[in-house]
């Protein structure tokens, strides 16, 4: 990188406070449409998609009574949630309004089943009973807890976009709303339920082969969303062509307020169009590193718009876009593709059918909600819960980096290599070495931002990592022989996020600068065989 790119990058405080206070920066910037329209899904076009009904269901009999599964109430309570048998007969009267039964036939009987929930969504199981030979519809409602952590249409946008554009097998979406003006009085959304049951509670019962069978279906459903690209990382949702057609739009990361509830405006308009490509285009750039420089601008932006006299740790975003500058010297953030990844394939979200032949078909993935667009390097974290933690209980980002661990067992070096084989070298080479794991972190606390004592300890753990790495590579580096002679290093340039505010108020190159002695060191050239300077 030149140093005209690396000034092009940088933002001081003082220098920007005005600006930031006079315009409302911390909204997200506008989105933007990609090329990838898709026909309307028989939904018409005049038809708000606030609410809709992805297709119909054939008129059932009533052949039953309806049941209602009563489990522990602890969840409903600890989310201060409707009591279930009261929400039991909510979830009846929705259904009687999306699936009503002619004047001719009786009532059709819906069966409602309490289900485990994750921390974002109450789950509910529906079963629309079949007769005169008609299987049974067994369908899944998924209500969000807390209503402004959720965004439900794109929950729905993401599900689309994965069954149009690949053979992953994924949930059908059945109906939606993002309003609360429904029987439930609250967003849901209901899709169809997938058979088998949940890896993880099938753990005690898999045989190494069917360990090795997950590890390559795993590996092939990787490879299936390395395939689905987009020039720049974001967030999918559904939008509208001229003609009414649905399609799908890659928008930025969020930084408003999640309690901001306008985006329920947005959806409901569809008014996304392809001028705004932009838009983005300007605020992300080509680059992996003008992505992240621009979120971490972003956040310092939103956390001035918010309380200009009271920033907390302002200096981290600095340091922050700091490294991230001096990760891109190092190779270090790829080769700016953008692919989508789910971000959570764990056992949990697996779902699967096991033969007595030691057979084992995965029949879909759960949990969406994380979905998006983002460099490559991000998209190849290995599933190393596989080989090295089977319960997969700890945080992902935490351990992995054991993830390149020979693990003990011969097993779980069949099972590891069993992954790699499907993958390839080129996933591989992204998957274990440490300045593609300290990448990935960097990339999550771009996208979650600093705004509490959590995320606060992730930056904190970033920041002297990647300074115990940048330090080391400095000192090991050895220029080739036709380069210049290598300069000293400083120890400022050894530790590079560690600087006062002192030093920052004062104007010191903080952000996205160059070092002379950086100047001095090329870029390392990242290759399968050796990795950035390691």
């Amino acid at each position: 990188m030149s140093k005209t790119d690396a000034d092009d990058l940088k933002f001081e405080p003082s220098d920007h406070c005005k600006d930031v206070l006079d315009q409302d920066i911390m909204k997200s910037p506008p989105t933007t449409n990609v090329t990838f329209f898709a026909e309307s899904e028989g939904i018409p076009p005049e038809r708000s998609p606030v609410a809709a009904i992805s297709k119909p269901i054939s008129p059932l009999a009533d052949s039953r009574n309806s049941e209602v599964s009563l489990k522990s109430e602890s969840s409903t309570i600890a989310h201060e949630q409707t009591p279930f048998v009261e929400f039991s007969k909510q979830v009846k009267e929705l259904c009687n309004v999306l699936w009503p039964s002619s004047s001719k036939e009786p009532p059709k009987d819906f069966i409602i089943e309490r289900l485990a929930g994750g921390t974002f969504n109450r789950v509910t199981g529906i079963t629309i009973v079949g007769r005169d030979g008609q299987e049974d519809v067994r369908l899944i409602l998924r209500v969000p807890r807390i209503e402004w952590e959720s965004r439900p249409d794109r929950d729905v946008a993401i599900l689309r976009y994965v069954r149009q554009h690949s053979s992953i097998p994924v949930a059908d979406v059945e109906a939606f709303d993002i309003t609360s003006i429904n029987a439930l009085k609250e967003p849901y959304v209901i899709q169809n339920r997938l058979s088998g049951i949940s890896l993880h509670s099938a753990y005690s019962q898999m045989s190494h082969k069917q360990w090795c069978t997950v590890a390559r279906e795993i590996g092939r459903t990787m490879l299936a969303m390395h395939g689905l690209t987009n020039p720049t990382p974001g967030l999918i949702e559904e939008s509208m062509d001229e003609k009414g057609n649905r399609g799908f739009t890659v928008c930025p990361f969020d930084i408003k307020s999640p309690h901001d509830m306008g985006w329920k405006k947005r959806a409901a308009s569809c008014a996304t169009t392809a001028d705004d490509n932009a838009s983005i285009t300007k605020s992300y750039g080509k680059t992996t590193l003008h992505f992240l420089a621009t979120q971490f601008g972003r956040w310092f932006a939103e956390e001035l718009t918010r309380d200009p006299m009271n920033i907390y740790h302002w200096d981290y975003m600095h340091r922050l876009t700091k490294a991230a500058s001096q990760m891109d010297r190092f190779g270090c953030l790829g080769d700016d593709d953008n692919c989508l990844t789910h971000l959570d394939i764990a056992g949990r979200n697996i779902m699967a059918e096991l033969g007595p032949d030691d057979s084992l078909t995965v029949t879909g993935y759960l949990d969406w909600d994380s979905a998006m667009f983002v460099p490559k390097f991000v998209a190849c974290a290995p599933p190393w819960w596989l080989w090295q933690d089977k319960n997969d209980n700890t945080d992902s980002q935490e351990e992995e980096s054991k993830a390149g661990d020979i693990p003990v067992s011969l097993e779980d070096q069949e099972t590891k290599r069993a992954w790699e084989e499907v993958v390839g070298d080129d996933v591989v080479f992204y998957a274990y070495q440490p300045q593609f794991v300290l990448a990935r972190k960097l990339f999550h606390i771009a996208v979650s931002g600093n705004h509490n004592s959590t995320h606060l300890a992730k930056v904190e753990s970033f920041l002297e990592e990647w300074a115990a790495f940048y330090k080391a590579e400095m000192e090991n580096y050895v220029p080739s022989e036709d380069s210049q002679e290598k300069e000293d290093v400083t120890e400022e340039d050894k530790s590079p996020t560690a600087y006062s505010v002192k030093e920052a108020a004062e104007g010191s190159p903080v952000v996205g600068t160059t070092t002379e002695s950086e100047e001095k060191s090329p870029r390392a050239e990242t290759s399968k065989e050796g990795g950035a300077l390691c």
